[in-house]
């Protein structure tokens, strides 16, 4: 599949399920009792609709990974329902700026939506657009955050070569998404759905490393919850901008 076909589907898939209009037997679990099973505060999320959690689609916890001070800004890239950012305005309160942007207008739209129900609304931004083309000036964020949406980008250079572009110096990139156990069968190309749920876009560890460490960015952690026979497993790692 050409990179552009691989995106638009990946853009009509999300939107659509933001709209209600897929299917809800989804591969993965979804939801308030993923976000339990994840260790999420929920405590801190009293604020969201129960239907609104349907929309949950991370693929780790990086919340531990996290540690903006006070006057930093962070970019959630590829936002979805934007939970990620809840927790971290709740966390830290007044402290910091958290810029969401997605490429799905719905998604942006039903998040901004919940933050009017939270006391930290004036600390998120909402912006609709390309991750491979990100409206920044260089050097813009502190920290940047991908849950789920990192294998969504066929062209990983690409994305990586933003996310080095607009990050400050030793500026932190924090992503939680599947890596595969080895190469994968070359039928996962053509599987459209599978390019939406993370999967045909995973890389082996070491592929991961090869691509961080050829866009100056050095690993610092990588946690991953691996089972014998896992053709896929979820990693959640983070480096640093040298």
């Amino acid at each position: 599949m050409r990179n552009d076909s691989i995106k638009l589907h990946i853009r009509q898939y999300y939107a659509a399920l933001y709209e209600n209009k897929q299917p809800r037997h989804l591969p993965v679990k979804t939801g308030r009792l993923l976000a339990e099973c994840l260790n999420y505060p929920l405590t801190l999320l009293h604020f969201l609709s129960d239907n609104y959690w349907q929309h949950f689609l991370p693929c780790g916890n990086p919340m531990g990974l996290l540690s903006p001070k006070s006057g930093d800004r962070l970019l959630n890239l590829g936002c979805g329902a934007a939970i990620d950012s809840f927790v971290m305005a709740a966390l830290h309160k007044d402290g910091i700026e958290i810029v969401n942007l997605d490429v799905v207008f719905t998604a942006l739209h039903k998040a901004c939506c919940q933050a009017r129900r939270a006391p930290f609304e004036h600390m998120l931004r909402w912006l609709c657009a390309d991750g491979e083309k990100l409206p920044f000036q260089n050097e813009s964020f502190d920290w940047l955050l991908m849950n789920g949406s990192f294998n969504l980008f066929p062209q990983k250079s690409t994305v990586l070569q933003e996310i080095r572009r607009v990050l400050k110096p030793l500026g932190v990139f924090c992503c939680a998404d599947l890596c595969a156990a080895s190469m994968l069968p070359d039928y996962f190309e053509q599987e459209k759905d599978a390019w939406a749920w993370c999967m045909s876009g995973a890389c082996t560890e070491e592929r991961l490393g090869q691509l961080l460490t050829s866009h100056a960015l050095e690993c610092m952690r990588l946690n991953r919850r691996k089972a014998s026979g896992d053709l896929l497993y979820p990693v959640v790692f983070s480096c640093r901008k040298v």
